[in-house]
Parts: C-alpha cells; structure tokens; sequence
C-alpha cells in the first residue's frame, strides 16, 4: 500500500479482516473512513488526522466525558464504536421495519432517519461503512413510507453516487492523509499517551474489557503508520483498479447449496468459491472488466458459472485478481 501497489479499499478491508471484522456482523462490522461531507463536489474532505468522535462532539464534551464523576468505568472519551444503532441507522433503506425498531427505535417514524447523505455524515460520530463506496442498493429504500437517500446533486443515481464516493476515497487528498486515520481506528493512537492527546481513548481498551465482540477496537500497529507514496504513475493506477464500482457486490454467510440455487437462477451472474473461508462473492459480470477481491487469498479453488464468456483468472498482486474474457482484452 505504501508504495502504491494496493488501493485505499483494499488495503483498507485487510485491516479490517485482520482485525477480526466481518461483514454479516453487526458488532464488529468493517469500519471505513468518512472522507467527505457532500457540501461540494471536489472539496469539503474531513480531517483524517481526528476522529469522528472528535470532529462531531468537539473536544469540551469529549473532555467533560474522559473527566465527568458520574460513570462508573474507567476514564475515556468513546464508550462504543460503529454500536449496532448506527449500523442499521446506515441501513435503515435495506433492513426490515422490524429490525429498526429493534436495534434503533422501537417506535417506527421514519422522519427520524436521515434524509440525506449530508445529513448521514453529521448525525453520527461513529465512522463510514464500506457498502457506501461500492452498493448502490443501502440507498434505496425497500419502505413505502422512507424515501431513497438524498444524493449530492452532482450525482443522477446511487450508481453514480457509490463511483463518486469510491473515487474521493481514492483522491491524492485522502490517499496522502489515510494513514492519519489509521493511527486513530488501528494504530498506535490507540495506546496509551498518543490516545489520551488525540482525545481517543476508548472504554473496551481501559476496563479489562475481554470480549471485543461488542463494539470493540483492535490495536494492530504500535508505530505511527508509514504514509502512502504518491506519485502520478500510481495514482493513475489507483483510479482505475474498479472501473464501475456499482457492481453490486453481495456479501452472504449462507450454505453453498444455497449459493449454487441462487446461481442456477441468475444466468448474469457467477459465483467464486475460496478455499480459505466460508465466505462467497458474487458479481455481475456483464457490466466489468476486472474485480479486485477484498481480502488477500492464496488462490481461487474453482468457479461457478453460468457465464461462458468468462474463460480465465490471473492473478495480479495482493489481492487482486483479473477476470480475462471476451469483453475486452486485459492487459497482464
């Protein structure tokens, strides 16, 4: 990643894979930055070197709850992180009434969600999730009586949005400054006197805590993370790695008789089986010329397909696979 071979995403799903993240996980879901507030196209990006918590509550309340006498714990400044409210509060537009009212609010009125992706960004202090820069369907809403997501108005449809969104987080921008954040989400800014200063200390790192499956954080690097080497020749690489990032990528922890049902039944799309988890992608293909895995793996064990064009796999880098067929010839 440091030296430009990785892109932001996927260097950014193995943290979150070696961190014991998972998707299907509500507890421990992947963790993405917000790296824009949707004010305007090409400006308007948030400070990498703070948390949300940080930039959402500001440092006074963050203080007053590291110092307060009223809680019984030790002192911090966040108790939760990505707390299961937020994480339907993201899909409230693909998740059942009955499942909000449950995790969020047991009274259902939709006008308490947020409207737009502006609004989205500033009513919580919890970070992004993946799905929004790559599944234009979490912004779609499933409700009669919840509308879809607000857009910025320089994006016509979700497809348009999750390739803007996709883009920003590749920008030079947030590519020079990623690292920041990382410090702040796995890093050693998590630790100790770096957490304490930077106003990051969270409750499930000081109290003894032992089970991190509920909204706890992961401690991977205990240096400051190296920045990302930014030069045209890789940035160029970066902004091309997913040339339609709407593909509609599907995460499912289900059987694969089911997956193999479900294949029988898309003839548009094909299914990849990996070897080292119980884990299924699928893709549409028809819309693609090349796929890049979220997660580093030893080799793909076999395909299943209904798709005869596809006619072969090479792999290129960590992490990233290139699907050769007859739509158009990739280069190697």
């Amino acid at each position: 990643w440091v030296e430009g071979d990785l892109n932001n995403f996927d260097y950014l799903m193995i943290l979150n894979k070696v961190s014991g993240r998972k998707f299907n996980d509500v507890l421990n879901h992947p963790v993405f930055p917000w790296v824009t507030d949707f004010l305007q196209q090409y400006s308007g990006f948030r400070d990498l070197t703070k948390t949300m918590f940080r930039l959402n509550k500001g440092d006074r309340m963050l203080d007053e709850t590291y110092t307060s006498a009223y809680h019984d714990y030790a002192p911090h400044h966040i108790s939760d992180f990505l707390s299961d409210i937020t994480y339907y509060l993201y899909h409230a537009r693909d998740t059942a009434k009955e499942v909000l009212c449950k995790h969020v609010r047991s009274r259902w009125v939709p006008n308490e969600y947020p409207v737009s992706m502006e609004r989205m960004y500033q009513c919580t202090p919890d970070e992004c999730i993946p799905e929004f820069f790559y599944n234009p369907s979490i912004l779609v809403s499933i409700h009669n009586d919840l509308k879809d997501i607000v857009l910025p108005y320089w994006t016509a449809n979700s497809n348009e949005f999750v390739k803007y969104h996709y883009e920003m987080l590749e920008s030079p921008n947030v590519s020079k400054n990623l690292h920041h954040w990382i410090d702040l989400i796995f890093g050693y800014k998590l630790g100790d006197t770096a957490a304490k200063q930077d106003k990051n200390v969270h409750l499930s790192l000081v109290d003894d805590h032992t089970d991190l499956r509920n909204y706890g954080v992961v401690q991977l690097f205990f240096s400051p993370h190296p920045h990302k080497k930014i030069s045209r020749d890789n940035m160029l690489s970066q902004s091309g790695s997913r040339e339609d990032v709407s593909m509609s990528w599907e995460y499912v922890d289900i059987s694969k008789e089911a997956i193999q049902q479900n294949a029988e039944n898309e003839s548009n799309d094909f299914l990849v089986e990996f070897s080292q988890e119980d884990l299924y992608k699928k893709f549409n293909v028809h819309k693609f010329k090349k796929v890049n895995f979220l997660t580093t793996l030893d080799h793909v064990e076999k395909i299943l397909t209904h798709e005869s064009n596809i006619s072969a796999i090479t792999e290129k880098g960590i992490g990233t696979y290139y699907f050769g067929s007859v739509f158009d010839d990739i280069k190697s």
